[in-house]
């Protein structure tokens, strides 16, 4: 029973365990048997690309690198264009890439390839390599985090927005939004006053919001959704992750109940509601209403969010109302 224990754990370890990049993914020489994309400095012409000994001439997944044309390449984009080519390519797809600055012949290069040798040279601000996915200073490998399904749009609930460091937005809601790279960060746009979490200040900066990310050094050949640590709710931050599909949570904050007690005299005012109001003249949350004095529009008065994530009773123009600001 012991032994069978053992194994179920070192199973568990082993299938989360990270992949380890190549060791010498930081200085690869320069084999470029994928294409080299060109670039002359000097004349500032369009950047040209030829390929290499793994790819033809006719080749879409290489012609289509230098479309729409520009003049200069960063270590950067030449990562872009080893991905860009590895996803259209149907086989020999780049994984790693090599960017060099020729300060002699004022030409920089980008050599995309699908192995990687050490150079000893390529290890100054000259000369920059890669591998994908990308590799975190530790040597291990970044997956994406594989996404079932695009989230749904509710407007009953808080929405979420993505961010990688190095891409920018990540929209999962765009059904052609397959996975989100590793590292990305995905948060409720807006904060939530029931989000709450003891010992989570005011200067976190999920502090009353939901986050979780993709941690792309776990897992073999994916990474894994997780919660962030320190949010404004652990457990609903765990569940905006079901599977592999990011879901929006609903915040439970409410207006608190106000009571409406426009002064008799006041012939004249006519306030008009959604529903009626309860017992006792109560404007409770889920409700809206609009007062009329001598048939003119006074002010409206419905429940909304702050900045904050508290929720309170304002007019149009995002005042707060009480009992004894609601009258003509």
């Amino acid at each position: 029973m012991k032994l069978l224990s053992l194994c179920t754990f070192l199973s568990c370890v082993f299938s989360m365990r990270s992949e380890l990049c190549d060791t010498n993914w930081k200085s690869c020489s320069n084999v470029a048997d994928i294409a080299t994309i060109t670039c002359d400095t000097a004349t500032r012409s369009d950047c040209d690309v030829v390929n290499g000994s793994l790819t033809t001439s006719d080749d879409e997944s290489v012609l289509g690198l230098v479309v729409p044309p520009f003049t200069t390449i960063d270590p950067e984009t030449c990562r872009k264009k080893c991905q860009e080519q590895a996803d259209s390519a149907p086989d020999q797809k780049c994984e790693f890439f090599r960017w060099f600055k020729d300060h002699a012949t004022k030409e920089t290069t980008c050599s995309l390839q699908t192995t990687c040798e050490h150079d000893q040279w390529c290890d100054s601000f000259d000369c920059a390599t890669g591998q994908l996915p990308d590799c975190d200073e530790d040597g291990n490998r970044i997956f994406p985090c594989p996404l079932a399904s695009p989230t749904v749009w509710d407007n009953s609930k808080f929405h979420v927005i993505c961010t990688d460091p190095l891409l920018g937005d990540v929209n999962v809601y765009d059904s052609m939004t397959t996975s989100v790279p590793g590292n990305t960060v995905c948060s409720t746009i807006r904060m939530c006053a029931a989000w709450n979490e003891t010992g989570v200040e005011a200067s976190e900066p999920f502090y009353r919001k939901l986050a979780i990310r993709c941690n792309g050094t776990v897992g073999i050949g994916a990474g894994t959704l997780e919660p962030m640590p320190i949010t404004g709710s652990t457990d609903l931050s765990t569940a905006m992750i079901v599977g592999n599909t990011i879901v929006e949570q609903k915040c439970d904050s409410t207006c608190p109940e106000l009571t409406i007690n426009i002064p008799a005299e006041q012939y004249w005012a006519d306030l008009i509601c959604d529903d009626p109001l309860e017992e006792g003249g109560i404007l409770k949350d889920g409700n809206s209403c609009i007062l009329l004095c001598d048939n003119h529009l006074k002010m409206s008065i419905d429940c909304r969010f702050t900045r904050e994530g508290e929720k309170q009773w304002q007019d149009g123009e995002g005042t707060e109302l009480t009992a004894a600001t609601i009258k003509c």
